[in-house]
């Protein structure tokens, strides 16, 4: 065997290079067989190797596992395959032997410990959990102790249930991987006879013990090349912490005689364990004579020296004064405090731009982004460089996905068999209809979706599929069918037959779908209940295990379009097949819990797609994984918080490892560590370092990851800044960052607080928030008509008073500031709310009015679904009922004998006034409300009040309403004569015409707050705080929230002349009322 060594990749490359060209195959067919420890660094060297000679072919990359066992099949071609020995496939069978055992356990035997899971419910999902860490500690027995596996097998510890259900998987099975390597052992003591020319072990800096004996073996018997990644050139398997030294010293008296060390390499202890225990392996019978390829690092920058640092293992300084100098402007190492992921992502962002500015050779392929759970930091990577514009746009791309976040349809399939085994709610039923391939299975295209909404909600569809289903979930039969998408598909259907039929039947109230695409979407929506009412069944009981993957394919079919998403549809479908090959090795025939299955499909599902790009040529963003250090220009790891990283393994109690560990073992923590030590050796030019340093609630500070601690610390012992001893270098070398991205700190040259120069931020579009005074106005003035108006219809000045603002916006600049759609509820109605109330008022009302009793409108309203289940709708109907009675009593004098509309035609002040006056009665016209009066109610009943006066038919006008006490409250305005109706009707079309050009600042509620305080003091003082409280909002919400105030008003003044000026005619409007009550008492 040959080892080479080195603190850089490509130095070992360039070798292995050299090897293999200089001394090619004897076999000019023959593949190049070089080991890696993971994918990605096959990819790396395929990529490199072609860059250097011009063509990468006869190269194979297998990881140590498959390389070994290939080499295991040349040396006995007729070893049968061990799938059975998978994780996978070995879960199956101890699921199917652990039931045998539950006697055993209850009876205080072997296996007592697994009593609580070998007598769990009987949905079997602790036992299948229970299975699969049992598999998962078995498979890392096969690797690092092989040894116990064969002992047990050979009948010790017959006292431990592991070794007795180890054996009872070895019966009558291939041989496993523990047997196969012993195997493997015992045929390499003599030369093979058939064994490839030579293999080379490239970047190899930890390798299970096993596998390196294995590969010590074959390296008697052929050519074994190994290219190890070291950090430093020197002996440092016994490097130990000043501390622990002393300990010894202080217990050993010869060791006392001597002089205490330096202090070795701070970072090399920390980080360096688990390189250590592999420099120890190679060491115990490796090469005696490794060849060395060290080289400093190029350049003089401070993540250059910390390099050197170790490469040499340069003790700490003993004094301050040995601290080299370092420069403060460095930008090689850097530490970001950042409050929250989305802020990390923008920060990296203008990093990076700033990176590639500075240096246009820098391209997005030599820039690596990891995290150590990317899954975290892939929406925002999305939002911040996918969205990002033309100009500040670097190509990205996203590895180490779970298949379901990569692939949308594994993820809606999930969810599918989720919603199957829950209350399926009308949420979870509308977000299922997004996914393309589900919607058009059933023949909807995306554009039907806000049709399916409206009708889910419009028909009071809430949770549950029927009442079956909700029995089944224990709801108990009190639940009933209401708000279930059964009883809400029937209302539908109902209303499709009937119409606008005011009528029960059968207990059902219609509930018209309305135009050609609402049937469509109630087609659709037949289809998908009926087929989810039918798996819901097949998901309720356990089924034999070969069952359920032919169920999976005809479930996939039946609800997802094989043309809709193709990809998604073809990973499912492996998925399943991967399932049903599981059960066919392990012979897995026992009933299968649904909730078991579930499991087993959402780990699949969830595993990493191994087929996402990685070292694309674009800015790589994955997760930090052991043995994938490659070298790249710039690196930045994200997320090194406190607690996160280094990430914590907690093995399972009886895990035999934990108890007795060994050197050699993979521990996850050292395992990480070593990763970030080899991350500083990868970076070439800068590494950055991010994390979440304060809270973005609170503003808490948040401590960083022991990683990022030690290395600052290392800094500040083993650097000082000249002429600033007082700095320490790791302040230098950090950033606090603003918790916005709008902060104007964001867009100067330095942050407050850090003694970095931090660039500028790249996106101009938080830029306007920054600056000083108001927004700019919506519109700098008014805008002219091309001819005067002339021709008012009435039915446009009254909606235009009900809202000028909103009406200018919508008619004269084609603008609709539409109030986006509530979703369908996900529970029925329990208590009810201010609007609810108001609305059961009013259907009270005109039901009352219409010569209904009460019982019959209870039981309409309930049927609606407007109203609790059971004896709650009692409680809820009955304040409305009682208002709604008392105001309906006052109604019926006013309504006797109504009239016929009467048509307007009339000139004021040169505008043309037409329209129709509906509501008039003998006592003449009368409006009523279920709520309070309102600003645009009373501007309804006065102006057409006003109209009909100044068209020579003049008649009293009524408004009936309920005031804040909930009594009912009778306005009424007597007849006006027909010119001074005319004077009084002249500032309101001026009013509208003024409104076409601009917008005028007639606000309905603050308005109205200042006419009535107006009318009551007559100080105009008191009535603008009034109207100020209702626009800044107090109890109630504020008006100038309101979308349409807030983009036409924003940074104006809102009660200028003009306000009180419009404002004076709503209390002229109540002056009037107020002298008609006077002369009617």
């Amino acid at each position: 065997m040959h080892l080479y060594q080195s603190n850089r990749l490509e130095y070992l490359l360039a070798l292995l290079v050299e090897i293999c060209t200089a001394q090619p195959l004897a076999d000019p067919l023959a593949t190049e067989i070089i080991v890696v420890q993971h994918p990605g660094m096959g990819r790396w060297l395929a990529r490199e190797w072609a860059l250097k000679t011009g063509i990468a072919g006869l190269l194979s990359f297998p990881l140590p596992a498959r390389a070994l066992g290939d080499l295991y099949r040349l040396l006995r071609p007729e070893a049968a395959p061990e799938a059975v020995w998978q994780r996978s496939v070995l879960r199956w069978r101890i699921l199917a032997l652990l039931p045998a055992y539950a006697a055993e356990a209850g009876s205080a035997g072997v296996f007592a410990p697994l009593a609580p899971y070998l007598g769990a419910a009987s949905d079997g999902t602790a036992l299948f959990q229970l299975a699969g860490r049992i598999a998962e500690v078995f498979d890392r027995y096969q690797v690092y102790r092989p040894e116990l596996l064969l002992r047990w097998e050979a009948g010790e510890d017959a006292d431990k249930w592991q070794a007795r259900l180890w054996r009872r998987l070895c019966a009558g099975q291939t041989p496993h991987r523990a047997w196969l390597y012993a195997d493997c052992r015992r045929r390499l003591m003599a030369p093979p006879p058939i064994l490839p020319e030579r293999l080379h072990l490239f970047g190899m800096s930890s390798l299970a013990p096993v596998y390196w004996q294995l590969f010590q073996q074959l390296g008697r018997h052929m050519a074994v090349h190994c290219f190890q990644l070291s950090p430093c050139r020197g002996f440092w398997h016994d490097l130990k912490p000043k501390w622990r030294q002393a300990r010894e010293q202080e217990a050993d008296a010869l060791l006392a005689m001597k002089a205490l060390p330096k202090e070795p390499n701070a970072l090399l202890v920390q980080f360096g364990q688990a390189g250590r225990e592999f420099a120890c392996q190679i060491l115990e019978g490796g090469p005696d004579n490794p060849v060395e390829l060290y080289g400093e690092p190029e350049g003089d920058t401070l993540l250059a020296r910390v390099q050197s640092h170790l490469l040499n293992m340069q003790a700490m300084p003993q004094r301050p004064e040995e601290r080299e100098f370092m420069d403060e402007n460095d930008l090689s190492l850097q530490f970001h405090d950042c409050s929250s992921e989305l802020r990390e992502v923008q920060v990296l962002h203008d990093y990076l731009l700033d990176c590639c500015q500075r240096d246009p050779e820098l391209t997005p392929g030599d820039i690596l982004v990891a995290a150590p759970d990317i899954g975290r930091y892939a929406a925002a990577v999305q939002a911040v460089f996918g969205e990002a514009p033309p100009e500040r746009f670097m190509p990205f791309a996203l590895a180490d996905q779970p298949l379901a976040a990569a692939i949308r349809l594994p993820r809606v399939f999930l969810e599918l068999i989720a919603c199957l085994q829950s209350r399926c709610t009308s949420t979870e039923l509308l977000a299922l209809l997004e996914e393309p391939a589900l919607h058009r299975r059933f023949g909807l295209e995306a554009g039907h979706l806000p049709t399916a909404c409206k009708l889910l909600r419009q028909a009071g569809i809430c949770w549950g599929l029927d009442a079956e289903h909700r029995l089944d979930l224990d709801c108990g039969p009190a639940s009933g069918e209401a708000h279930s998408f059964r009883h809400g598909l029937d209302r539908l259907l109902l209303g499709f037959a009937m119409g606008e039929a005011d009528a029960l039947h059968a207990g059902l109230y219609p509930s018209v779908p309305a135009g050609d695409e609402a049937m469509v979407v109630l087609q659709a929506l037949l289809a998908l209940h009926d087929r989810l009412a039918a798996w819901r069944k097949i998901w309720q009981r356990q089924r034999p295990a070969a069952e359920w993957p032919p169920l999976l394919l005809r479930m996939q079919e039946d609800f997802f379009a094989p043309a809709g998403g193709a990809e998604g549809v073809q990973r499912l479908r492996e998925a399943i097949h991967e399932l049903s090959e599981e059960l066919a090795l392990s012979g897995y025939s026992a009933p299968l819990a649904p909730k078991s299955l579930t499991l087993r499909l959402e780990e699949s599902l969830n595993a990493m797609d191994n087929g996402q790009a990685f070292l694309s040529g674009r800015v790589t963003f994955c997760n930090m994984v052991p043995m994938r250090s490659l070298p790249f220009q710039i690196i930045c790891l994200l997320g090194m918080n406190d607690g996160m990283f280094p990430r914590q393994q907690r093995p399972v109690g009886f895990d035999e490892m934990a108890k007795h560990p060994r050197l050699g073992d993979r521990k996850r923590r050292e395992d990480d560590l070593y990763l970030f030590l080899e991350a500083m050796l990868s970076a070439r030019k800068a590494l950055y370092l991010s994390w979440l340093g304060h809270s973005q609630q609170d503003g808490t500070e948040r401590p960083p990851s022991l990683a990022l601690s030690a290395l600052a610390d290392y800094l500040d012992a083993a650097f000082q800044i000249k002429g600033q001893p007082e700095k320490r270098p790791s302040q230098a070398q950090s950033v606090q960052h603003p918790f916005q991205p709008f902060s104007p700190k964001n867009y100067g040259r330095a942050l407050e607080g850090c003694g970095l120069a931090w660039p500028a931020s790249f996106d101009p579009a938080w830029l306007p928030a920054t600056g000083p005074g108001a927004a700019p106005a919506f519109l700098d003035g008014p805008l002219p008509l091309e001819a005067p108006v002339g021709a008012i219809e009435l039915s446009a000045l009254l909606r235009f008073w009900r809202h000028p603002a909103a009406y200018f916006l919508q008619y004269r600049l084609g603008m609709a500031l539409h109030r986006e759609e509530d979703m369908p509820a996900e529970a029925e109605p329990f208590t009810l709310d201010g609007l609810d109330n108001y609305l059961l008022r009013e259907a009270v009302v005109e039901r009352l009015l219409a010569g209904q009793d009460e019982a019959h409108i209870g039981a309409v309203l309930r049927a609606q679904g407007c109203l609790p289940e059971g004896q709650f709708a009692a409680l809820a109907l009955r304040g409305p009922a009682e208002e709604g009675a008392s105001l309906a009593k006052a109604l019926l004098p006013l309504l006797a004998e109504p009239a016929e509309p009467q048509e307007l035609q009339l000139t004021v002040e040169g505008y043309q006034v037409s329209g129709r006056v509906d509501r008039l009665y003998r006592a003449g016209r009368v409006l009523w409300t279920a709520g309070q009066a309102t600003s645009g109610r009373l501007t309804d009943v006065w102006l057409c009040h006003l109209a009909l006066a100044a068209s020579g038919r003049p008649c009293s006008s009524t408004l009936v309403f309920r005031n804040k006490d909930t009594a009912v409250q009778i306005w009424t305005w007597p007849e006006l004569a027909q010119d001074e109706a005319a004077a009084l009707l002249a500032p309101w079309l001026r009013g509208y015409a003024e409104g076409q050009e601009t917008a005028l600042p007639f606000f309905p509620k603050s308005s109205l707050a200042w006419a009535e305080s107006m009318q009551k003091t007559d100080d105009e003082g008191i009535a603008l705080s009034r109207a100020g409280q209702r626009w800044q909002g107090s109890h109630t919400g504020a008006e100038r929230d309101e979308a349409v105030f807030a983009l036409l008003f924003s940074g104006k003044n809102p009660f200028d002349d003009t306000f009180i000026r419009l404002a004076g005619l709503l209390q002229s409007l109540l002056a009037r009322k107020a002298e008609a009550a006077n002369a009617g008492a």
